[in-house]
């Protein structure tokens, strides 16, 4: 990995190493790693901030648009690490990629559900007319089954997105996955379990 790309997977935006950076005119910020990342990607998934995608866009460094090695783009990245105004920025930008699935079936929608706060991200891409809320991965879950089995939540945080599927009428909540498995059947969580059968969720 090279220093532009340790720099932007930075956890800390290591702003005045950047501008050292770009008034030196360091070569090496088109550099991809083995990984297929490139700038963007490891800003994605540091945790620089808005003000180092600004700084990107505002230096007009190319490669927005990279895939990695397993399929991912800028968008799957900033959803999951739930960075609303990051995504914003993208939007302002025109950045493609919104409705793209990874190797393993998995879009924008899906890599939301990790990210935090999860409901807001949801919204905007309600908002902002993003299909794919009904997107079912290469093991035949979908959202449902991604928010009532993460395991990085407490009940009351699963709950909350479970309560926002069904008020936004998200299809989906009696799939069965490739295994013949259902939401309920996925779920360890007896509380979670406790509001799925109350919700007529299979």
């Amino acid at each position: 990995m090279n220093i532009w790309l340790h720099a932007a997977s930075s956890w800390i935006f290591a702003k005045d190493v950047f501008k050292w950076l770009f008034k030196n005119d360091v070569p090496g910020r088109d550099r991809i790693d083995e990984k297929g990342r490139n700038i963007w990607l490891n800003a994605a998934r540091g945790f620089g901030g808005e003000e180092l995608f600004k700084l990107l866009f505002r230096n007009r460094i190319p490669g927005v648009q990279q895939i990695d090695h397993e399929g991912k783009n800028i968008w799957h990245w900033v959803a999951s690490r739930g960075d609303l105004d990051i995504l914003k920025l993208l939007a302002r930008h025109h950045v493609k990629g919104q409705d793209r699935m990874d190797k393993h079936g998995r879009n924008i929608w899906l890599h939301a559900v990790k990210g935090y706060p999860t409901t807001e991200i949801f919204q905007w891409l309600k908002d902002n007319d993003v299909l794919g809320e009904d997107a079912i991965d290469h093991q035949g879950r979908n959202i449902w089954f991604y928010v009532a089995t993460d395991r990085d939540r407490a009940s009351s945080g699963i709950i909350d997105r479970l309560r926002w599927l069904k008020e936004n009428d998200v299809p989906g909540k009696d799939a069965l996955d490739n295994e013949g498995k259902s939401v309920t059947d996925m779920t360890k969580d007896n509380e979670v379990k406790k509001w799925l059968k109350e919700n007529e969720v299979h």
